[in-house]
């Protein structure tokens, strides 16, 4: 949208914007009023023009301030600012430098967990040809010994098991076996690495029988 100055009605002109693909309409003749967010725009590029004079900056600098501004500055109707459209992005300003950055803030939060959470738990590593105590999920002994095969990943193994079985183990269902042999001291194995009770069992007796 345009007013109906003589570069703008000119055959170059119209031949540019359809060679582009770029739909040019034409206010009424003598009536700004068609052309509203235009007229408002050289408005506020005229008051922050005039503002800046006192800051003794070239009409050039006093230009790509107030650019920056404006393009930074989220718009009324779409509330997202034209630098955003443009880039994709936000553009830093002199605001970043006094609003808190979330994302350091996120960033050293999760870093103070860490140190936290390493300072309780106890790094567990295997190796390949490990001989390990496996959790068994299905019927039978809780635990069972195997040997590390494979790591997929930092916290998964492969783990093979008796009868020629393959489980896939997090590292939580995992401990260290410390014993020699395979078939001596499986039970002693099993003995250590059962949890023992945080609190004494109950003791129940029957009640007292009020008699009559």
């Amino acid at each position: 949208m345009s007013d109906n100055g003589r570069q703008f009605v000119a055959e170059d002109f119209a031949v540019f914007m359809k060679s582009n693909g770029v739909k040019h309409f034409r206010c009424s003749p003598y009536h700004p009023a068609s052309n509203g967010a235009v007229e408002r725009f050289v408005r506020t590029f005229k008051q922050a023009m005039r503002a800046s004079q006192q800051d003794g900056l070239t009409p050039q600098h006093r230009l790509e301030n107030f650019l920056l501004t404006y393009r930074s500055t989220p718009h009324a109707t779409t509330n997202v600012a034209p630098c955003d459209l443009f880039l994709g992005r936000r553009i830093r300003t002199r605001l970043d430098l006094v609003k808190p950055n979330l994302e350091r803030r996120v960033c050293e939060k999760q870093a103070n967990q860490k140190q936290q959470h390493d300072q309780h738990v106890r790094l567990r590593e295997f190796t390949i040809g490990q001989q390990v105590m496996v959790r068994n999920m299905g019927p039978g002994p809780s635990w069972v010994p195997g040997e590390i095969k494979q790591q997929l990943s930092p916290l998964t193994f492969l783990v093979s098991v008796a009868d020629g079985q393959t489980w896939k183990r997090h590292v939580d269902h995992l401990r260290g076996w410390n014993c020699n042999t395979h078939s001596s001291r499986v039970d002693s194995c099993k003995s250590d690495s059962v949890t023992t009770s945080r609190y004494p069992s109950r003791v129940r007796r029957p009640p007292d029988r009020l008699t009559s």
